[in-house]
């Protein structure tokens, strides 16, 4: 690293690199291949720079939030011949633990500033993320569970 961009980083009070991925980039989500994918690439990039960084200083940071709300999801789920509304109403009552766009963002700071590599929240995405950690066979053998939640939306 040249020295005049290690002088600048050590200036700056706060500089770090932050990967905004999801609950998708650490468990799959059926139903959202592609997504879920692009999230995994976001995780494992951040994976594969932090020890790169390491030596030279820099913190990396990967944020991986469950369901946030007012998200895309519902906006964008009649697209796809889904009624936003039924997937509000599915998601919301089904899945507890949905975060405002600003406490999620709040979160994620505080995260930061602990130095943690991994920031998942709520608590729902933790126990997931750990369930598939644990035993991916079985979450990927539930995921027709999933599937039929999805398809109840369906119009």
């Amino acid at each position: 690293m040249p020295r005049s961009d290690r002088k600048q980083r050590q200036s700056l009070k706060y500089s770090f690199p932050l990967f905004i991925s999801s609950i998708a980039g650490l468990a799959f989500q059926p139903l959202t291949g592609s997504y879920s994918a692009s999230k995994h690439a976001l995780v494992g990039l951040a994976c594969s720079l932090f020890s790169d960084a390491k030596p030279h200083g820099i913190q990396i940071h990967v944020a991986c939030p469950g369901y946030i709300d007012h998200t895309a999801i519902f906006t964008n789920a009649e697209t796809f011949g889904y009624s936003s509304l039924k997937i509000s109403d599915i998601l919301t009552h089904k899945i507890k633990g949905f975060i405002s766009p600003e406490k999620a963002a709040c979160k994620i700071l505080q995260q930061v500033h602990k130095n943690r590599f991994f920031i998942v929240f709520p608590f729902n995405a933790r126990l997931l993320w750990l369930f598939f950690r644990i035993a991916p066979e079985m979450a990927v053998r539930y995921s027709p569970m999933y599937k039929k939640l999805a398809f109840a939306a369906k119009e």
